[in-house]
């Protein structure tokens, strides 16, 4: 029976997956928000806080607390909804910031190298 349903499951991501595929939507992930690369004055910053607990951070750290409890983006579902108002707020905060910016939402370069060498990310 599990055998059945996870090959089924896997059917039906594999259509979704599929179908989004043809979607023109550059780097932005199709199920969260934000969730692309923004461009800044040396190139791209990627920024990605699709689940409702990353979205208070990234904020925070823009200087636009406002948009935590804001109508449009409070959840993961309406900020897919408004993903262009997301990417607009981003894109704004991201335009004059370089590739090397500190800290990355509370993590070091150092930290993040940590963290890459031990696997955790």
């Amino acid at each position: 029976m599990c055998s059945q349903s996870c090959s089924r499951a896997g059917e039906v991501q594999a259509r979704i997956f599929s179908s989004l595929a043809c979607l023109d939507i550059g780097s932005r992930h199709p199920a969260g928000a934000p969730a692309n690369a923004y461009p800044c004055r040396d190139g791209y910053v990627v920024l990605a806080a699709s689940l409702e607990r990353h979205w208070a951070k990234p904020c925070q750290f823009m200087g636009r607390e406002e948009l935590i409890d804001d109508l449009r983006t409070k959840t993961v579902a309406l900020r897919v909804k408004n993903v262009a108002f997301v990417d607009e707020a981003v894109g704004e905060w991201a335009r004059d910031k370089t590739v090397d910016m500190e800290p990355c939402f509370g993590y070091s370069k150092e930290n993040i190298k940590e963290l890459l060498q031990e696997g955790v990310i």
